[in-house]
């Protein structure tokens, strides 16, 4: 009798290309959930940066208080408030503070990957 144990080559080669796919299913989906989560993360460092720079003009003395009614530089305001900061600092951008209320009232921050752009009311990611 013969012995037949074993898997042929067509059977091997289905199992292969089923978990091809299931890899590059897995893959694909990593990688998006990755792009995604550091968008989340830019937009949270810009809103954490507006909240800081809201947070210094709140409590510093009326002379001391950052005026950007025209577009400041973002680093020199970061300079101006490091203190304040924590977590991710902005590479650059422009952000401007009303000259009345001393609150942002729009910037466009270039975080890590993404420019976060900010109008006073919600905050949007421009790729």
């Amino acid at each position: 009798m013969k012995n037949n144990k074993g898997f042929t080559l067509a059977e091997l080669m289905a199992v292969i290309v089923i978990i091809s796919i299931l890899l590059g299913a897995a893959t694909t989906a990593v990688v998006y959930q990755m792009s995604s989560s550091t968008k989340k993360a830019d937009k949270l460092g810009a809103k954490n940066y507006i909240t800081a720079v809201n947070d210094y003009n709140y409590m510093a003395d009326p002379a001391d208080r950052l005026d950007c009614s025209t577009p400041c530089n973002v680093k020199d305001v970061t300079s101006t408030i490091k203190d304040a900061l924590s977590g991710r600092h902005p590479r650059g951008g422009t952000i401007t503070i009303s000259s009345t209320t001393h609150k942002v009232t729009s910037a466009r921050i270039d975080m890590k990957k993404f420019t976060v752009i900010y109008d006073g009311n919600k905050y949007t990611i421009a790729e």
